[in-house]
């Protein structure tokens, strides 16, 4: 496993399914986790923003202008869209950052579908009855 703060996917960026990119914000990581998917991308598959218990640090997802997303996508933190998601959405909040404001759980100029080949699914939730954990995690479609 590589640590790091940040994952970045730049302009015009083309990934496959079964493609995963994954965020795990540890107790190690400097300042705030960050993914950022830039412009025009096409994802299949899952993306994760996820973060150890024990952490407190801000973890946020960008998905940008023009970008396609077929699958999942799972954060424990923001999420801000500015492009398409075809799948499913799970997410502690979305955020709609504007030139003059930020607004918690707005969305603007983004299109949502859930009509997914389920042969595009991955399965990111483990069935554990020995684990219990209580996030507060919304199901947006």
């Amino acid at each position: 496993m590589i640590e790091c703060n940040s994952l970045i996917v730049e302009q015009e960026t083309h990934l496959n399914f079964p493609s995963i990119l994954c965020l795990n914000v540890t107790p190690g990581t400097l300042n705030k986790g960050c993914l950022e998917i830039d412009g025009s991308s096409t994802i299949e598959g899952a993306i994760l923003g996820i973060r150890q218990d024990s952490v407190e640090k801000e973890l946020s997802i960008r998905i940008g202008c023009m970008t396609k997303i077929t699958g999942q996508v799972y954060s424990e933190g923001s999420l801000e869209i500015n492009g398409e998601v075809i799948g499913s959405i799970y997410c502690d909040h979305i955020v709609l950052n504007t030139p003059s404001s930020k607004y918690i759980n707005y969305l603007e100029n983004v299109k949502i579908s859930t009509r997914l080949n389920s042969e595009l699914v991955i399965n990111l939730v483990e069935n554990d009855n020995n684990k219990t954990h209580n996030r507060a995690i919304k199901e947006l479609y």
